[in-house]
């Protein structure tokens, strides 16, 4: 992977991952562009992470702090102020009814 490339844990190689908003900024004239940097009189740009593994036996090995890492990474090369981790371990996507999923969209309703 190329030095300043940045991926998600879903992409594969090759992929970059998208920009926020479809690569358009949140804030107006405080933002600098669609990167996500701000200049010093804008309020950061806020961020949540949500990880998760599906079963059980993957909670065992390093995928959800890589998850987390990549996911921190990213906000912080890209302007982004994590406010908050989410992490369902061992929960199935076949449905909505993961508790830290249902957690994280109230935070975001909420917040």
């Amino acid at each position: 992977m190329r030095k300043n490339a940045q991926r998600s844990p879903s992409l594969t190689a090759g992929e970059t991952a998208p920009k926020p908003n479809g690569g358009r900024s949140t804030q107006s004239s405080a933002s600098d562009g669609a990167s996500g940097k701000n200049r010093s009189s804008a309020l950061p740009l806020r961020a949540v992470i949500y990880c998760r593994v599906s079963t059980k036996e993957q909670t065992q090995n390093l995928s959800l702090p890589t998850q987390e890492g990549v996911c921190r990474d990213y906000c912080e090369q890209n302007g982004f102020e994590c406010d908050r981790v989410f992490v369902d371990a061992g929960e199935s996507a076949k449905t909505t009814d993961r508790p830290e999923f249902q957690q994280l969209l109230t935070y975001c309703r909420e917040n």
